[in-house]
């Protein structure tokens, strides 16, 4: 794999970070729930969106990912706060970490959030901003 080194092309500065997190995928041209529960771990965040990291992503919905077809809905807690967050995402960029297994793709994948609440922003703002501080 090759290093990107242009210009920076994201809007917010990333948090690295360790966070479960679950999402289902959503079909928006047919407003259809496509998955049941896949679990995965964020491993930065930022006001903008997350790096994912997961073992779970069917094959047959890849492609759709890539095209902005299929969207994520999020589902994690910052450890600072006591509820869930939960915001819609597309997908950026999707890379392979290794081999597929039983049709099953692993993926480390950039999302932006789409749809999210003014408060549950306001909390990834705070965690972001103050664990940056540190």
């Amino acid at each position: 794999m090759t290093e990107y080194t242009g210009p920076e092309r994201r809007s917010f500065g990333r948090l690295p970070v360790s966070l479960p997190i679950s999402f289902s995928l959503f079909d928006t041209s047919e407003s259809k729930k496509l998955t049941e529960i896949i679990y995965a771990h964020a491993r930065n965040i930022s006001a903008g969106g997350l790096l994912i990291e997961t073992e779970q992503i069917p094959l047959q919905w890849v492609n759709a990912l890539i095209s902005g077809k299929v969207i994520l809905n999020l589902r994690f807690k910052l450890p600072e706060f006591n509820d869930f967050i939960q915001a819609s995402a597309k997908v950026t960029w999707m890379a392979r970490r290794k081999e597929v297994e039983q049709g099953v793709e692993p993926f480390v994948m950039g999302v932006n959030f789409t749809e999210i609440s003014p408060e549950d922003q306001n909390r990834i703002n705070t965690f972001v901003s103050d664990s940056a501080d540190e």
